[in-house]
């Protein structure tokens, strides 16, 4: 599944929005030091991981949020919190993979970039073994399958051997001047000078880098991926600068390359339409609108999978409740007259809206929307819809008035809303603003907050 678009909301609570348009093959991030790509990449790639495993705090705390956009009407958002926000079931099939080519030594002093590549040959060879099973398989059991299974198996077998002989033609092009050979066919040997057996680790840092890059693409299988290279030109030549790329994609046409590096190197051979600089994707605040999820089906496709997956329920049930806020949940978002429809049908069905189906409704509305939703219904803001109406509201001085307005007889607030608010900060007066409104309502703090409080140097009011 293809990225097709990345916002950042309030990077680095700098009062600036990061837009990125990605292109299908490959998307190249120039900047210099200090400017951010690196930090940009990591974002992404959390985003990615946090839908599987507990999301990093460490970087989600510098941001409002961040929205990954892809094909299909696929969405992921990550909020500054850490919470996840997804839309469409392509979702938890993303294949991708983060490689970073500086080499440190891990805890125990050994290389970092020597036990990747280790590991990646081990799979390179496991790769080899099932490839020679399948051959075995045609001669010596070949009575044994139909004529359509033997097909398949020779089909299998004739373009895997093709992917490895392309594979290691091509590791060979980038180390034909150093006399270095590489014999698959002997496992995974380099031979110097043709008679000289050479282990993996006596290669250079960048050989060693080049390896660890082409193998992760190799192991792909020519599916669909999402690579994401931080900085690949450290420690290799200016001619494997420039041949990297390609020779990645000739290896896997499905690969689509994001990529962040100092290196003009990296744009030639085809690639300039590929790059862009830092400066051009950072826009002012709030240059993204409010809501958070791009409207591509229309009221009626959607009223139309509501009807249809609700079917003939009728009447306040629990089932029925659930459901419904899974197939709300399920959809992109709505507008102030998409959900009068929505609780007009439910109101023709019997189906009276529980409060987490309010809740949905509000995530899923611009901020002026969801004001229109909560003063005509006449909703309470429990503590769940009082976090994302702060989410949405443009800036940190609307929300502020907003919780000003409902009073501290009407509000319980928990640290939740403060990490949201800090989330919305853009100047150091605007955190300890935060600061000392927590410090009014004498709500505990958590470690989220104190993390968000230290990256703004910001000390806990006593």
């Amino acid at each position: 599944m293809q990225l097709q678009k990345i916002e950042i909301r309030n990077f680095r609570l700098s009062g600036k929005d990061i837009i990125w348009e990605i292109k299908p093959d490959a998307s190249i991030l120039v900047g210099k030091n200090g400017s951010g790509k690196t930090t940009v990449l990591r974002l992404i790639a959390a985003a990615l991981k946090s839908i599987q495993t507990a999301a990093d705090m460490a970087l989600f705390i510098q941001i409002e949020s961040i929205s990954l956009y892809f094909e299909g009407n696929n969405m992921i958002e990550i909020d500054g919190n850490g919470s996840a926000t997804t839309q469409g079931k392509g979702i938890n099939g993303i294949k991708w993979a983060f490689i970073e080519t500086f080499d440190v030594p891990n805890e125990e002093g050994k290389s970092v970039l020597d036990e990747l590549l280790a590991k990646l040959i081990n799979d390179f060879l496991l790769f080899q073994s099932n490839l020679r099973e399948d051959i075995d398989t045609l001669y010596t059991q070949k009575n044994k399958f139909s004529t359509q299974e033997i097909a398949e198996i020779e089909q299998n077998v004739a373009i895997n051997h093709e992917r490895r002989e392309r594979f290691e033609k091509t590791v060979n092009h980038f180390f034909a001047d150093s006399d270095k050979v590489l014999h698959i066919k002997k496992g995974f040997t380099f031979l110097l000078n043709q008679e000289i057996s050479l282990p993996v680790t006596a290669l250079s840092s960048g050989e060693k880098q080049l390896l660890v890059i082409l193998l992760q693409v190799f192991l792909q299988n020519e599916e669909p991926h999402l690579l994401f290279l931080d900085e690949p030109e450290i420690s290799m030549h200016t001619y494997w600068q420039r041949a990297l790329l390609t020779k990645i994609r000739e290896i896997n046409p499905n690969c689509q390359l994001i990529v962040a590096t100092h290196s003009g190197s990296l744009l030639g051979r085809g690639w300039m339409e590929n790059f862009v600089n830092m400066e051009e994707i950072v826009f002012d605040y709030k240059k993204i609108s409010s809501k958070p999820i791009t409207n591509l089906v229309s009221m009626e496709e959607k009223m139309m999978t509501i009807k249809n997956l609700i079917g003939n329920l009728n009447g306040q049930y629990f089932e029925n409740l659930i459901l419904l806020n899974d197939i709300i949940e399920e959809q992109s978002n709505f507008t102030y007259i998409d959900v009068e429809n929505i609780l007009t049908y439910l109101k023709s069905k019997g189906i009276k809206p529980n409060a987490d189906t309010y809740s949905i409704l509000i995530q899923k509305m611009s901020w002026e929307d969801s004001q229109n939703l909560i003063d005509n219904y006449s909703l309470f803001l429990d503590e769940d819809r009082l976090n994302w109406i702060v989410k949405k509201a443009p800036n940190l001085h609307i929300a502020i008035e907003l919780i000003d307005e409902l009073g501290l007889d009407y509000l319980d607030p928990k640290i939740v809303l403060f990490n949201t608010l800090f989330s919305k900060t853009t100047s150091q007066a605007e955190c300890q603003a935060v600061e000392d409104l927590r410090k009014a309502y004498n709500v505990p703090v958590n470690n989220l907050y104190k993390q968000k409080l230290a990256f703004k140097n910001i000390q806990i009011t006593p």
